[in-house]
């Protein structure tokens, strides 16, 4: 019998993610993943800000973004009648009085952020890059640490679960041999058709198969010279016979994904009307698949969680399949790590599918508003659209007018990426009021629960890349309260990881509204005050989940 603290099943990006992140905080695991390599295949295009400063703590960001869109290259969105046509609306710099996301490169972005030092801005831009080159990123990173073994070409195949953990069946595909494993958590990263979700019999809430899509991977010189610019990042393409989207993966070398709604069994027929005149192309792959808006009834149990595609399944519209999933993995890490190094206590795993499970289901109903977004302006499109005449000119203008009051929304929405709130009982309110929230601007603020505003520090240094592993106590000015002190020990003596950061910056303290910010691991802010409570030790257990006895 194989032990391990962590035994994660299925290494797509939520996997690899989770098994990078455990390995930061010290725990051993084992990662599987039934296939030999990682798979090849162009689903995910968009690691969104709040991503994108996640994977920045992983000290993973700059290998993802020389396998992504050039850092020079703005990020721009067509609509067109057909490959061939001109554009007849962009979505690129200047369009939006958006400042700087999303359709600034990432270098414009780099030189311009710290004009915006107001809390208002993510640290990071977007990264536009593909799975097929996200993945092997992510492996050679996970592979990298001692903490994690990670076992490509071993799959997952039965477990039971008990009260101090589970035991595993993994079957080693090379060899054909069965092998067992004991681990205290086990991890369902496996997927839409999750084999561990459907054994604790977790049933999916929601919309199943609002539409059908057929895809093609193909790779075309053509496609990439069709536009005098470059290729963009999305094409949409208004035709009356077929609603798409063509994607570009890589910008340098003539991959696409090119996205059909609707059934198409033939594949020549459909690419032409795709592509409005014959165009010279390698077609890699072609799926079938069905649109679902869907969250699980329950992320998991004691010791077996979801995360990624087993917990929620949604339209593409906003990106926030895969970057929802990388949410899953960094709020589930760091508990984790504090239950098996006896730090957290009972409530604080707990604490994730209150967290998680309620994002889900809000992101859920945005990516079916989005998918509504799309259908409006598409409904619009009738032949004449392709008409030289006075009718097909006067069509094209209504259509660009709709287009461009329904669709910026799915790329305009800093507040929906970096504004959601956790509430959670480790999540210590205030007393305060929830403040506004939007969906296109992000509007700073430390509530309890809210990701912590990124700042500038005078120094030049970035706050996210001052905070600590664990815990960090932002201190707003000096400081004599001898309670602080108290703090600081109640959590040496707890070994709850525990970093100070003192800034003495008067905009900041502003900013941030209360002298005391206590940020989680992940980021996000646990508790707020302009002082420290008198028994410094019920915050302290509170926040780290053990507001009730634990077990040993």
């Amino acid at each position: 019998m194989q032990k391990t603290d962590v035994l994660i099943s299925g290494a797509g990006p939520a996997g690899l993610i989770l098994s990078i992140d455990l390995s930061r905080r010290g725990i051993k695991h084992i990662l599987l993943n039934d296939r030999p390599e990682p798979s090849g295949i162009p689903k995910l295009d968009i690691a969104n800000t709040r991503t994108m400063e996640i994977l920045r703590r992983l000290d993973v960001i700059e290998a993802v973004r020389e396998v992504g869109l050039p850092t020079d290259r703005p990020t721009r969105s067509t609509f067109k009648t057909s490959l061939s046509a001109k554009p007849i609306l962009s979505l690129e710099p200047g369009f939006s009085d958006t400042p700087l996301v999303p359709y600034s490169s990432v270098d414009e972005f780099n030189r311009c952020i710290h004009q915006y030092n107001d809390g208002t801005l993510p640290l990071e831009n977007n990264g536009i890059v593909s799975q097929m080159y996200l993945e092997p990123v992510l492996k050679k990173h996970a592979e990298q640490y001692p903490e994690a073994d990670v076992r490509f070409n071993h799959s997952f195949v039965d477990f039971e679960e008990h009260s101090d953990g589970i035991n595993a069946s993994v079957k080693d595909n090379a060899s054909g041999e069965t092998y067992k494993v004991e681990a205290g958590y086990l991890i369902a990263c496996d997927g839409a058709q999750s084999q561990i979700r459907s054994k604790l019999g977790i049933e999916l809430e929601g919309q199943r198969q609002i539409g059908e899509m057929t895809s093609y991977f193909l790779k075309s010189e053509d496609i990439t010279n069709a536009d005098p610019l470059g290729p963009p990042w999305h094409c949409w393409l208004t035709n009356p016979e077929l609603a798409s989207i063509v994607i570009s993966l890589n910008f340098e070398k003539d991959y696409f994904n090119v996205h059909v709604f609707g059934c198409h069994e033939n594949a020549e027929e459909t690419l032409l009307k795709v592509f409005g005149k014959p165009f010279e192309y390698e077609l890699f792959k072609e799926t079938h698949w069905f649109v679902n808006l869907l969250v699980a009834e329950s992320y998991g149990t004691e010791r077996v969680f979801l995360a990624g595609d087993s917990a929620h399944q949604y339209f593409p519209t906003y990106g926030f399949g895969y970057n929802t999933a990388v949410l899953d993995v960094t709020n589930l890490a760091w508990k984790l790590a504090a239950r098996i190094q006896g730090w957290g206590g009972d409530t604080l795993l707990a604490s994730y599918e209150q967290e998680q499970l309620s994002l889900g289901k809000t992101r859920r109903d945005y990516s079916g508003k989005g998918a509504q977004m799309v259908m409006t302006w598409q409904s619009m499109v009738k032949p004449d659209i392709f008409s030289n005449s006075g009718a097909g000119e006067q069509h094209r203008q209504e259509l660009v007018q709709t287009i461009a009051a329904t669709h910026p929304p799915l790329y305009e929405s800093l507040g929906l990426e970096l504004g959601f709130r956790y509430k959670s009982d480790v999540v210590i309110t205030d007393g305060s009021p929830e403040p506004l929230s939007e969906e296109k601007d992000y509007l700073p603020t430390t509530w309890p629960g809210s990701r912590l505003p990124h700042v500038f520090l005078e120094n030049g240094d970035a706050i996210f890349d001052r905070l600590g592993l664990g815990f960090t106590l932002i201190i707003n000015g000096e400081d004599s309260d001898p309670t602080v002190k108290q703090f600081i020990n109640a959590a040496v003596l707890k070994k709850v990881p525990l970093k100070t950061l003192t800034i003495d910056e008067a905009w900041i303290h502003e900013l941030y509204e209360k002298k005391y910010i206590l940020v989680r691991p992940d980021q996000h802010i646990a508790w707020r005050g302009d002082a420290i409570p008198a028994t410094p030790d019920d915050l302290l257990n509170q926040v780290v989940g053990k507001n009730r006895l634990s077990k040993p």
